[in-house]
């Protein structure tokens, strides 16, 4: 299948066969409407150059932020390529949401160790000096755990589970940066945080997993019940990096820059990613009783996918 053929690709509905829980919607793309009492965040990875294609998705979201507010971006690593030049690699991008009262929360990158102390002390990150951390959202029934994958030692995996095991949260979702399956050619899958991570995560009933560092889109097929989501594309991006032959994919977007929106309510959580352009890409709901996701396919872009 060639990766950067299609520039336009109408869907073919159909079901996974390996992913009985995941069913593919109809021929047209559609998105589902946005309740009231949804928390809305949204989630953006590999961003921090400063460059104009940097601004250009920070415009992106702060014009979906009009049409859709959301309360908070996940900031899923690789926030500071280079030097820790806050002022022009965050404070300039998202000028637009900071105005806004959006509040930011970081994880670290394998890019960010060089400036880590600077970033862990920097407060818009609002991480408060801690690699690791979790927080709550009790609107949605939802909280978060953030993971400093450069570094999984025992301290971390222990607070982990301890902290999994303690919430009583009807969602859990966690986000980190390196990611456990990945058809990015150029990183792919860590094994070592699969083998380690994975099996704590389904154990505890986590649904959601973000995490960065290839610079693609993708959507897993969900692994045990987990939703695992590459947005790695905030800054940059790898065009034809996606590895076609991964049977774990549902979806993956090589071709623009782009950003993840996500509703949060009692009952399901709707996904939906943007490109630089605010083109829908993908889009879905989690639901919380059956952990299925039911999707439609993107309408643009040069996507791949992943039928078996």
């Amino acid at each position: 299948m060639n990766l950067a053929l299609h520039t336009r690709r109408s869907f073919l509905s159909t079901t996974l066969l390996a992913a009985p829980t995941l069913a593919l919607a109809a021929k047209h793309s559609f998105s589902a409407p946005r309740t009231n009492n949804a928390y809305t965040f949204a989630a953006i990875g590999d961003y921090g150059t400063g460059k104009t294609e940097q601004l250009v998705v920070g415009e992106a979201m702060t014009q979906a932020h009009a049409r859709t507010p959301f309360n908070q971006v996940l900031l899923l690593g690789d926030n500071m390529y280079g030097e820790a030049d806050f002022r022009k690699k965050f404070e300039l991008p998202y000028q637009g949401l900071l105005k806004r009262d959006v509040q930011f929360k970081a994880v670290l990158g394998n890019h960010d160790m060089p400036t880590m102390e600077e970033q862990l002390a920097y407060d818009r990150f609002g991480m408060k000096g801690q690699r690791f951390y979790s927080f709550a959202q009790p609107e949605a029934n939802a909280q978060f755990f953030a993971l400093d994958s450069n570094m999984m030692d025992a301290p971390q995996m222990k607070w982990l589970e301890h902290e999994l095991a303690a919430s009583r949260a009807a969602w859990k979702i966690v986000f980190f940066h390196h990611p456990p399956f990945s058809a990015g050619k150029r990183h792919g899958s860590d094994m070592n945080l699969r083998n380690r991570l994975h099996p704590l995560l389904a154990k505890h009933g986590v649904q959601l997993v973000l995490n960065g560092h290839d610079h693609i889109y993708q959507r897993t097929k969900p692994q045990q019940g987990v939703n695992y989501f590459v947005s790695g594309a905030g800054g940059k991006v790898r065009k034809g990096d996606m590895d076609a032959s991964d049977s774990t994919v549902a979806l993956g977007y090589d071709d623009r820059y782009h950003f993840m929106l996500f509703d949060v309510t009692a009952e399901a959580i709707q996904f939906r990613a943007l490109n630089d352009k605010g083109q829908e890409i993908d889009n879905g709901v989690i639901a919380s009783a059956t952990k299925s996701v039911a999707t439609a396919a993107p309408v643009i872009g040069s996507y791949q996918l992943f039928l078996r």
